[in-house]
């Protein structure tokens, strides 16, 4: 191959870190996961489409780069919107819990040697991050409980939410009778007594036996669990 050059060409494999996108501090990023949502991308490209039919296009190329990537943010902005920042909980429960663990966290850091004592703080994190996550899994729960209230005052009847219905007691809003009821649910399902056995497929000798590659390559498959064998392979 001619190269035109005094230098041997080498093949080497480089291996770099891809640079993270910087943020505007001033600004959250724009919620580009919308994008993936037809009515969103849809949208997005007809704004886009109307904001770049009025580019002016004898400016310099600089110019309508410049107005280009301008209208991709504004209209970006406009469809998509911003990425909402969390919100930090202000729960007086929750605000205690969390000065304790970060309190543990930072006695953690300090007996790093110590096994023994890293083993006791760590088993004392895990309660509070459980103690955490069981106050939040409440609030949500009375979040959607409230928000079920709420459409089923409403006066459309499609947009009410159908209630559990016990057949003994009618409608119940008790999680423990709902859990029930759907629990004996499945226990009746899975109960029931096996189907019609199938017939057992008895050996024949194939008219045009596999190759050596189509084996290995079914193994191989097999291996990596890309392709389920049958139960009694």
């Amino acid at each position: 191959m001619q190269t035109k050059t005094d230098h041997r060409l080498v093949i080497t494999t480089i291996s770099g870190k891809l640079p993270r996108p910087i943020y505007n501090k001033q600004l959250p990023p724009i919620d580009i996961n919308k994008l993936k949502l037809l009515d969103f991308a849809e949208s997005f490209k007809s704004g886009l489409y109307t904001e770049l039919e009025s580019l002016d296009l004898t400016e310099n190329v600089q110019d309508k780069w410049n107005n280009i990537t301008k209208h991709i943010i504004e209209t970006a902005t406009e469809v998509l919107g911003h990425i909402t920042p969390n919100k930090r909980s202000a729960n007086p429960k929750i605000v205690e819990l969390s000065r304790k663990q970060r309190q543990l966290q930072t006695y953690f850091k300090m007996s790093s040697k110590n096994n023994t004592k890293c083993k006791e703080l760590k088993i004392e994190r895990n309660k509070i991050q459980k103690q955490i996550k069981q106050i939040l899994e409440l609030k949500k729960y009375d979040t959607i409980i409230k928000q079920t209230e709420e459409i089923n005052k409403s006066s459309n009847e499609s947009a009410k939410i159908t209630l559990l219905v016990d057949t003994g007691s009618g409608l119940t809003t008790n999680i423990e009778e709902q859990t029930k009821i759907i629990a004996d649910f499945f226990k009746d399902v899975f109960n029931k007594p096996a189907g019609q056995v199938l017939l057992q497929a008895p050996p024949c000798k194939m008219s045009t036996p596999f190759t050596e590659k189509e084996v290995r390559k079914a193994i191989s498959k097999l291996k990596l669990n890309k392709a389920a064998g049958i139960d009694n392979i």
